[in-house]
């Protein structure tokens, strides 16, 4: 985006980063961590949001070395960041028990690896 445009952005009110957000496919992911846990997230790329994870530079609850590394094992693709927010925050209300049931038959399709089995993403249900 060129300067020009980023200023007509910038004195309409509008952020250049909210225009690119509508053709931007969100996913709602889980991972599960190295102490076995399960977090869940939403992000607009996964392999970089998974590498974060992993190098540390995640979200807080992944940062400990204890919960590193962390496995893709959920991923769907949702479309617009609000809605991805709405299916976090159901699946964050489930028990581990529902976690783990959710993932056994919805799960990431391959045996779950640290980056190749991003691309088994699908559409929610």
């Amino acid at each position: 985006m060129t300067k020009k445009i980023k200023k007509r952005f910038k004195e309409a009110g509008v952020h250049p980063r909210f225009l690119l957000e509508e053709n931007t496919i969100w996913h709602v992911y889980m991972v599960r961590c190295g102490d076995q846990t399960l977090y869940t997230g939403v992000t607009n790329d996964l392999q970089k949001r998974i590498r974060k994870h992993n190098d540390g530079t995640g979200a807080k609850y992944t940062r400990p070395r204890g919960r590193r590394p962390v496995v893709l094992v959920f991923a769907r693709s949702i479309g617009d960041r609000g809605a991805a927010q709405k299916i976090e925050y159901e699946l964050k209300q489930l028990s581990k028990d529902e976690k783990e049931r959710l993932v056994i038959e919805y799960g990431v399709p391959t045996e779950p690896c640290r980056y190749s089995s991003i691309q088994n993403t699908g559409d929610i249900h």
